[in-house]
């Protein structure tokens, strides 16, 4: 099928270009014949600048929670170029880190990221933000997408969304963010920007970034009062025992897509605290001590409100005014600070908004989200020739493993590009049953 006049065509377009988007990359690159390329032609949309992995949240000692085995590759192919391992080879540090005997730092990670983002970059485009997706039938069916980009329009049938999570914004906090109130992932930016002195900073929230932050700010500014505010009754430390894990391995996935619609709930949540709300036993250890050896010389720096919510914030030119509520006995304060933290984590969108006006062509389950086939592909209502998968956002139909994680990355994208290569191949059969003449019988 041609494309639309003046559009370039490619097998597949994949908006966004962070982990999710690198694994497809380097599948398409690894997953034909005699891992040679696949042929299929691609293009990568990116809308920031580089494919940095949380640039602005990289804190010092800080570490990746997952193991360096569960990278953009190995799970797929071990023997791939865009392993980790192959990344410490290359780099000349795969002895250095076998005697450091703990996981990557999260720089290191970063570092690892771009560098496999790097010799993929050929067909990526940076700062290229895609503004709309916009389909095409003949009659009812479904038969070419155009993804309209900052570059200029790409027509496909086949659509990767790969955008990730975006920072959850408590909405008493919405109308002030900026330099005084801001989320983790613009940690570093706008910690930058603050009094060399600050009298208090509150940091809100309970999971792993919190803690960090709190520690980090400890650290930064030693004569600040550091203020953590949570709905919790405290901290609490991630379930990472080997056996809870498991939810991260391949079996999981197949085993929460069977469960029945009205189960996945009750399943999921009994995975969160494997990698949600909590934090890792060496940063709730060296904040214990932080606390305790401020204790020892009188002189507290961190005070740690729980069981408190935040009912209205009100800036000034001089402070921010925190109106804070025990969420047990509605017992009321008021808070004040230079500046407030959100380390409130993260939400995926399952339906992002690119495809907001597909959401017609788009089945969906009863609570509104979109029903999603076992290779990512959306179900969609008509008759299509266009296939729209989402890569890294379908928590809810297959599991934890699916989110906010590298555990999956890599085979997602392998399950991902051999449909999409399927797919071509029924296609090119057909095309090819339909151009034969009919055989005549004599």
């Amino acid at each position: 099928m041609d494309a639309v006049p003046g559009q370039k065509r490619v097998d597949l377009a994949c908006v966004g270009f962070g982990p999710s988007g690198i694994a497809l990359a380097a599948a398409i690159e690894e997953c034909g014949d005699n891992r040679d390329p696949t042929g299929l032609t691609s293009r990568f949309f990116e809308a920031r600048t580089s494919s940095a992995w949380h640039p602005n949240f990289i804190l010092a000692g800080s570490d990746i929670n997952h193991h360096f085995l569960r990278d953009l590759a190995t799970p797929r192919d071990p023997r791939s170029q865009f392993t980790f391992v192959n990344y410490l080879k290359t780099n000349g540090r795969l002895y250095d880190f076998g005697r450091l005997g703990r996981a990557p730092s999260r720089q290191e990670w970063s570092d690892y990221v771009q560098w496999v983002a790097a010799q993929l970059a050929a067909n990526v485009s940076y700062c290229d933000p895609v503004q709309q997706v916009r389909p095409r039938f003949e009659g009812d069916e479904l038969v070419e997408l155009s993804v309209d980009a900052r570059s200029g329009p790409v027509s496909t049938t086949n659509l990767v969304v790969s955008v990730g999570a975006e920072p959850t914004i408590p909405t008493v906090f919405r109308s002030l963010m900026g330099d005084r109130v801001f989320h983790t992932s613009e940690y570093e930016r706008r910690i930058l920007g603050l009094p060399k002195t600050p009298r208090s900073i509150v940091v809100i929230g309970a999971g792993q970034s919190a803690g960090e932050a709190i520690f980090d700010l400890r650290q930064r500014f030693p004569n600040s009062s550091i203020i953590g505010i949570q709905r919790s009754s405290g901290f609490k430390l991630y379930d990472l025992s080997q056996f809870s894990n498991a939810v991260y391995c391949p079996p999981e996935t197949d085993y929460f897509y069977g469960l029945p619609p009205s189960r996945k709930s009750t399943a999921f949540a009994e995975t969160v605290r494997t990698n949600y709300s909590g934090l890792d036993a060496e940063i709730c250890s060296a904040l214990y001590q932080q606390v305790y050896e401020d204790a020892v010389a009188r002189m507290p720096r961190i005070t740690l409100l729980t069981r408190r919510a935040v009912s209205h914030v009100q800036a000034s030119a001089s402070a921010i005014s925190l109106s804070v509520k025990d969420v047990n006995s509605d017992a009321a304060e008021v808070i004040t600070s230079d500046a407030v933290v959100l380390a409130t984590g993260f939400h995926v969108n399952p339906l992002p908004g690119l495809l907001q006006n597909m959401r017609s062509s788009i089945r969906m389950n009863e609570w509104g989200q979109p029903l999603v086939n076992r290779d990512y592909s959306l179900s969609l209502s008509g008759p299509s020739r266009v296939r729209i998968y989402l890569n890294g956002l379908c928590e809810h139909s297959h599991g934890i493993g699916d989110g906010q994680s590298f555990s999956m990355v890599a085979l997602r994208a392998e399950a991902i590009v051999r449909s999409v290569l399927r797919s071509r191949d029924s296609s090119a059969e057909r095309h090819d049953q339909s151009s034969s003449p009919e055989l005549v019988s004599l």
